[in-house]
């Protein structure tokens, strides 16, 4: 290495390379060769490394000071991360009502926009944002669709690459994903909480438990994902920030900080596993809604109050306890083969009490069945 002490044999090697044929050589010459070597390198290596310690410094002092590239970090985590909490409500939930009124939001622009522009008056969100629906809109995958984009401008772009902004779309959509099983598990108490029960229901109590623990469960995934995201990897992005000499430095700051977030909020290549199943406890939520609304609550002849679909929903909710555990063997899974510390406090928050590893978990709810 440059930075460090030259090493004596360097040029006795060069030599011995040019002069193979001869067995001898001058060794005044050698000494000669080697000390020229060392006082060349002091005098034109020990300038260069300074000139460009000022010009690292310098541009460093630029993107931090001038630029405010820290600010734009924090942008993005606001907003495509969500740690806005008023912004990402508002904006989740505008996007969530539009899909329920069947609106195709591919031929709907304005009307998206004018959802941001909605949340946007919640915070102090320049007019950087844009939001879109692009791609193929498989059913029952709209919010795979939806793209936040931010407008970052020359030369915070060499930081704030396209690829990272790819990845922060990633966060946002799966983000999105995961308040859509929450919005839908609030729309399920609504519809639960709207049925005259004054003659008692054992069915009404097994769905109200079904509701519970499906809320229990997103909920402690919900609190993981923000817990890694907007406290452990942010912090790290920071230090990482503070300790950069160079642009290459903070442009490998903030990329390893988007990495680290896409693995532990499990979608990176080595946690793609768990993250699918998650996506299935997702559309359990939705079908569970789906069968409440498919059909209205009856009293059956000794008054208690029933829904035609009761034995479905059950089934939908034996399949939500089916996954966890399984997401749960995948995780243990997962760590076995290489430990990391955010796949234990995942598995500790989804399975508090070691509640999805009784043997006889599903067994249990069905003896509650009526």
């Amino acid at each position: 290495s440059w930075k460090q002490d030259p090493n004596p044999n360097i040029m006795t090697d060069r030599l011995t390379r040019y002069y193979v044929a001869e067995e001898t050589f001058d060794e005044e010459e050698v000494e000669m060769y080697r000390t020229l070597e060392i006082t060349l390198r002091r005098l034109l290596l020990q300038p260069l490394l300074l000139q460009t310690y000022l010009v690292n410094g310098a541009a460093v002092r630029y993107f931090v000071d001038e630029l405010k590239i820290n600010d734009h970090f924090d942008a993005l985590r606001s907003y495509l991360c969500m740690s806005d909490g008023m912004f990402g409500d508002s904006l989740s939930k505008g996007i969530f009502k539009m899909i329920d009124s069947g609106m195709d939001l591919m031929s709907s622009p304005a009307k998206l926009n004018a959802v941001l522009h909605e949340a946007m008056e919640c915070s102090k969100i320049n007019n950087r944002l844009s939001l879109e629906s692009v791609g193929n809109q498989v059913s029952g995958d709209v919010l795979n669709c939806m793209v936040l984009r931010y407008d970052v401008d020359w030369p915070s772009n060499i930081i704030i690459t396209d690829s990272s902004l790819y990845k922060y779309n990633e966060i946002f959509k799966f983000l999105l994903k995961l308040k859509h099983g929450c919005f839908m598990l609030d729309k399920i108490w609504f519809l639960l909480g709207s049925v005259d029960i004054k003659g008692g229901s054992p069915q009404m109590r097994r769905l109200q438990v079904c509701r519970y623990e499906v809320s229990q469960c997103l909920h402690a995934v919900q609190i993981y994902m923000t817990h890694q995201l907007h406290n452990i990897s942010w912090h790290e992005l920071q230090a990482e920030l503070r300790g950069a000499s160079s642009v290459s430095q903070l442009q490998q700051a903030h990329e390893t900080y988007l990495n680290n977030a896409l693995e532990r909020l499990l979608l990176g290549e080595s946690t793609r596993a768990p993250h699918e199943i998650i996506l299935k406890i997702f559309k359990h939520v939705t079908l569970f809604v789906r069968l409440l609304e498919s059909a209205k609550f009856t009293t059956d002849v000794h008054g208690k109050v029933t829904h035609p679909h009761f034995e479905k929903i059950i089934q939908r909710h034996d399949d939500f306890t089916k996954q966890a555990v399984f997401i749960l063997k995948v995780a243990e899974s997962s760590n076995n083969s290489g430990y990391k510390p955010y796949i234990d406090e995942f598995m500790l928050r989804l399975d508090f009490n070691h509640y999805y590893h009784s043997s006889n978990t599903i067994v249990k709810r069905r003896s509650m069945q009526v």
